[in-house]
């Protein structure tokens, strides 16, 4: 075991070995380390949700304008976004329904995008009406949208080729 010079007490040099100096260095240690852990302790602490997952909210407006309702196509996708506790607040902060170019139907669009029944009919511009069974709903971009099937047809769609 090696021992240093540790200083002097009244003229006479004091060795000490290793192991006192390393006991020493550790009890100061622990020392400030419970000073931390106590003074961490009284600090306040902020609330944490059960999940302990972000609140999504209900109306996500793009940077592009589009107003994307929760449950929605593009809904998760929306990275960038300013959040709108409603769809008429998104809409009057500027924003648009998917789909629409802000132009004739967007009142019609808005009503069924704002229902609780996410399944809409599609018509297409050349007439063909998409329901959500339909291969091309989710390519059909500009369109005109319907509650059921037999509205849009109603209203001279027709069914796509190949199906009854």
């Amino acid at each position: 075991m090696s021992t240093a010079i540790d200083g002097s007490i009244m003229g006479r040099e004091v060795r000490v070995s290793r192991v006192t100096r390393y006991w020493r260095w550790s009890r100061r240690l622990i020392t400030v380390a419970v000073a931390v852990i106590a003074l961490a302790s009284t600090l306040p602490r902020p609330a944490i949700a059960a999940d302990a997952g972000p609140i999504a909210p209900p109306v996500k407006k793009s940077k592009r304008g589009i107003c994307h309702v929760r449950g929605s196509q593009g809904y998760e996708q929306t990275l960038n976004f300013t959040a709108f506790q409603s769809l008429d607040a998104c809409l009057a902060a500027g924003g648009r329904l998917p789909g629409s170019k802000g132009g004739t139907g967007a009142k019609d669009d808005k009503a069924l995008y704002d229902s609780d029944d996410r399944i809409v009919v599609r018509k297409s511009r050349s007439g063909i009406c998409h329901d959500s069974s339909s291969p091309s709903y989710s390519q059909t971009k500009n369109y005109t949208a319907y509650a059921t099937m037999d509205d849009c047809l109603a209203s001279g769609g027709r069914r796509p080729a190949g199906s009854r």
